[in-house]
């Protein structure tokens, strides 16, 4: 694979569906996009070809954690090494969701699609031992000439450096009617809705901005108790034992 870390311009995949020439304008109006991007963050992206499948970009960000969660022998070019890299109780949920999502966004119109995205965290290894947390976000289901799902925009941060605890369940959003559901393994991708209280959502904010529930309960005019089930009961109804997860999420709905 092409190192795109300092070249923005990305040769045509081999999509039998998409002429070349439609592929190369594709494919660079997403790295320049991906670039600016890159220029004011340590956000890690890629860009994933669900017909070659191999990534045709990645930023230098991306490859360094592939190349830290890899084994001693993987490629870390390999369409595989980002799942080889999850810790294993996370990776059914994992492969649920992506399964899900991609059923469910696959059958709708094309024009639809791009109103979804999927969040995933994971706990990824790092090569000196552990796990980090990350969070995985599907971005963009960018369609080929035929409307079929063609390439995956996808961006990965960093929540915590060190992290032994249970990741969290992933989550199929919509932008457009701020809505996101549970892709909880074994059930259908539409179980279960996320409905957060305005307030929980005011603790959601304050909590991602780096408040303690001391500074929130001021904040706010409420109890420490009652900002303790507030969260508790955030992280119920999104199962996730990471509020940063959450806040991130909203964030990136356009909720807060």
């Amino acid at each position: 694979m092409r190192n795109h870390s300092d070249n923005h311009d990305l040769l045509p995949a081999n999509n039998r569906n998409c002429d070349a020439a439609h592929n190369t304008s594709q494919l660079n109006k997403h790295s320049q996009q991906i670039a600016r991007f890159s220029e004011v963050g340590v956000t890690m992206f890629s860009i994933f070809d669900l017909n070659t499948r191999q990534y045709v970009y990645m930023n230098t960000h991306y490859a360094r954690l592939l190349s830290d969660s890899a084994g001693e022998d993987d490629r870390t070019d390999a369409p595989s090494v980002f799942h080889q890299g999850v810790h294993p109780d996370d990776l059914p949920g994992v492969y649920h969701a992506e399964h899900e999502a991609y059923r469910l966004v696959g059958s709708m119109p094309p024009e639809a699609r791009a109103d979804y995205f999927l969040v995933t965290p994971v706990r990824m290894r790092k090569r000196k031992g552990g796990y980090r947390l990350v969070l995985r976000r599907i971005l963009e289901h960018t369609a080929g000439r035929k409307g079929e799902l063609w390439l995956l925009l996808i961006a990965v941060d960093v929540l915590e450096e060190k992290s032994e605890s249970v990741s969290g369940t992933p989550m199929l959003c919509n932008k457009r009617i701020k809505e996101m559901y549970c892709l909880e393994p074994g059930k259908a991708c539409t179980s279960r809705k996320i409905e957060l209280t305005k307030r929980e959502l005011e603790v959601v904010e304050l909590a991602g901005k780096g408040y303690t529930s001391n500074e929130i309960a001021k904040q706010l005019f409420l109890s420490i108790h009652t900002v303790g089930t507030h969260r508790k009961n955030i992280l119920r109804k999104c199962n996730t034992c990471n509020i940063d997860t959450v806040y991130t999420t909203m964030q990136l709905l356009g909720v807060l």
